[in-house]
């Protein structure tokens, strides 16, 4: 794949001897067996090597943010792969459950999103920062499955609203079962390989983040994105190395 000219490579195969069965979403790396375990390590450096590559080439911060796109479209090859499975996901257009649990994404995400958001139209900027404002002040409950928590604030009429720039985990999200989505089950049938593979993805690529001195950490969707947007300064400081996002 090709980013501004530069080859990327990364790797969206499942880690090699992984077969297909269904896992409990909490527990997926867990029921990892030690061959499994290795492939898997195995994998997130072969992305990590290869980000990294790329990473170190690059010369601003735009360059350096364009690198999430391949690791988003990554992901969604192993998703499209994936789901014509034995193991199909039950996730279809306008089912929003998954969309009322916490979301993390790293700090190359918060600025793609930003920026997305950034070529819409003023009144529609002020409006959602509005909204972002008031999702981060809310108060949320301790568990991510807890029934109240509230709707993200990217969701419109149960759809996404930043779907062709949302974030590597929402990108992996799915069930294999709606009528536990609707539950707000605490575990959630998974296909395994799905799984597997994009946290491979994932891991390798917030890896060569932080090896080329970018901060990579797990920050809240609606509090980073807030902050990207409204910090002029946050991007370039971010690309100087400097940790612009509360942990």
């Amino acid at each position: 794949m090709l980013i501004n000219g530069k080859k990327t490579d990364l790797d969206p195969d499942a880690p090699p001897g992984m077969g297909v069965r269904q896992v409990a979403a909490s527990s997926a790396q867990e029921g990892l067996t030690e061959d499994e375990r290795a492939d898997f390590l195995m994998a997130i450096e072969r992305v990590r090597q290869r980000g990294y590559a790329y990473l170190k080439e690059c010369h601003n911060a735009d360059d350096a943010i364009k690198f999430i796109g391949d690791l988003h479209r990554a992901v969604d090859v192993v998703f499209q792969r994936e789901s014509s499975s034995t193991l199909k996901p039950a996730c279809k257009v306008g089912c929003s459950h998954c969309c009322r649990l916490r979301v993390e994404i790293i700090d190359a995400e918060a600025f793609r999103i930003a920026e997305a958001l950034q070529r819409r139209s003023p009144a529609e900027q002020v409006a959602l920062i509005a909204r972002l404002r008031h999702h981060t002040a809310v108060p949320k409950p301790s568990s991510s499955h807890h029934a109240g928590l509230s709707d993200c604030a990217f969701l419109h009429d149960s759809r996404c609203s930043i779907y062709a720039v949302r974030p590597s985990v929402c990108r992996k999200a799915h069930s294999l079962s709606a009528e536990l989505c609707h539950a707000a089950a605490p575990q959630l049938p998974q296909n395994f390989r799905l799984i597997i593979g994009a946290e491979a993805l994932m891991s390798g690529v917030s890896a060569a983040y932080r090896e080329a001195g970018l901060p990579s950490a797990s920050r809240e969707l609606c509090a980073a994105v807030l902050l990207a947007l409204t910090d002029d300064t946050a991007k370039a400081r971010w690309y100087a190395g400097i940790s612009v996002f509360a942990d």
